[in-house]
């Protein structure tokens, strides 16, 4: 509780100096889609894009390459523990996939989702009737969505059989009015971790 406190006032002090981000880099990994992003919070929970600087994700389906940035972003909702772990549910819009496929596509990510999402892309020049996408409370999945539909009327999906997010805290340089408090809320962090950490170790 005290590091999730200590958290919140890190990233507070850093967002009043746009000098702190706490980072995921997400990696998926599958047979046959695989991916790599970042997102990038100013909060520890939220359901809209004030809490969320940055986000990237370029997959590869086969080998068909499609990248995804914050602008896509159509449903999200994310929740941080006081170990960083990622709680996140994450819809997008279909995007323009390779020129020679004429194929749009949309992304769902989930680790362990906080609530159940939907979301319904708007329709495009290549995706002319898209189908709704969604992830369930607590699921973690992450699945590439192909548009048009196919003639049955089923959207070709590949589900990924890995998610992670790895968790990190970055600091630029903050504005001398919130450099105490910033350097304060950075030393009780690392103070912090490093008591959990000598805690951890063996006798």
């Amino acid at each position: 509780m005290i590091r999730r406190i200590l958290l919140s006032l890190f990233l507070w002090g850093g967002a009043q100096a746009a000098g702190a981000s706490l980072i995921h880099d997400l990696t998926v990994t599958s047979d046959n889609f695989n991916g790599t992003g970042t997102i990038v919070f100013n909060t520890l929970s939220g359901n809209d894009l004030l809490g969320i600087d940055e986000f990237s994700f370029t997959g590869t389906r086969y080998q068909q390459s499609i990248a995804f940035g914050r602008d896509a972003i159509g449903a999200v909702a994310w929740s941080i523990d006081d170990e960083w772990n990622l709680s996140l549910g994450l819809l997008t819009e279909y995007e323009t996939g390779p020129v020679s496929t004429a194929v749009d596509f949309a992304l769902a990510l989930a680790i362990t989702s906080p609530v159940a999402i939907s979301f319904t892309p708007t329709a495009t020049t290549n995706c002319l009737v898209p189908g709704e996408i969604r992830v369930q409370s607590g699921e973690t999945v992450a699945s590439i969505s192909r548009c048009p539909e196919r003639s049955d009327g089923i959207n070709t999906v590949l589900i990924a059989s890995s998610i992670t997010a790895d968790a990190r805290l970055e600091a630029n340089a903050p504005e001398p009015a919130t450099t105490g408090l910033f350097a304060l809320g950075l030393g009780l962090i690392a103070a912090s971790a490093r008591k959990r950490c000598k805690a951890a170790k063996p006798a």
